[in-house]
């Protein structure tokens, strides 16, 4: 919305250069912001995942293979 605003004011021919430069300035900088905040989300998201991979994986899967190991005995003795 903002956006379709700053559009509509940089279309319109009766403002001052001035005010068409900081209108522009602000939304690259506002999607500059907002990329940078998304990128560093991102990277901590992967952080905790790769995290909890290395952790939680082997165990699980070693819990895994026990208990189809448990049940594979019990259906063919």
């Amino acid at each position: 919305m903002t956006y379709a605003v700053i559009a509509k004011c940089v279309l319109n021919e009766n403002l001052p250069p001035q005010l068409i430069w900081n209108l522009v300035t602000f939304a690259l900088v506002h999607v500059y912001h907002w990329e940078m905040h998304v990128s560093n989300r991102r990277k901590e998201f992967t952080r905790v995942s790769s995290n909890w991979i290395q952790e939680y994986l082997p165990a699980v899967d070693s819990g895994f293979q026990q208990g189809s190991r448990e049940a594979l005995k019990g259906f063919f003795i």
